[in-house]
């Protein structure tokens, strides 16, 4: 989404930085689940119109994704919260497709998995079967 940024006064405002609230200074204008565009700064002389991009970059973890612009001008910080709705449709269209992931990393956490899995499938199965030889027993012998 584009935020339109204009200077109604009569004196020219600097931008010095754009940055999300919280983001490392590796990677101001990227930070859990938003991206900014510009990064650095500009200038809006009088009247001027600028904007500011604002990129909903989701990790596909939640379907609420909240964070915050700043704006550091010549006239003090300006804040812009954010927030971003990802539709659930989207966040398993993507786990599915992660699942279908043909990547070597990814089949590699996959095949772990199944053989995690497999492992306490049988463990259940072995405590079943030994729970069910020993209720045998104890009730053979109570008899």
């Amino acid at each position: 989404h584009t935020v339109a940024v204009h200077n109604t006064g009569s004196l020219s405002v600097s931008v010095h930085s754009v940055h999300l609230a919280g983001a490392p200074s590796s990677s101001p204008c990227s930070w859990r689940g938003f991206g900014l565009s510009p990064c650095g700064g500009f200038e809006l002389g009088p009247g001027e119109k600028g904007s500011l991009l604002v990129s909903v970059l989701p990790d596909y973890s939640s379907t609420m994704v909240h964070g915050a612009a700043v704006l550091r001008t010549s006239v003090g910080p300006l804040r812009l919260p954010l927030q971003a709705t990802v539709p659930a449709i989207i966040i398993r269209t993507h786990i599915v497709a992660s699942l279908l992931s043909s990547d070597a990393k990814t089949l590699r956490i996959h095949h772990a998995c199944a053989k995690l899995a497999f492992a306490a499938c049988w463990l259940l199965f072995v405590f079943a079967v030994s729970e069910y030889f020993r209720s045998y027993r104890s009730r053979r012998g109570a008899g």
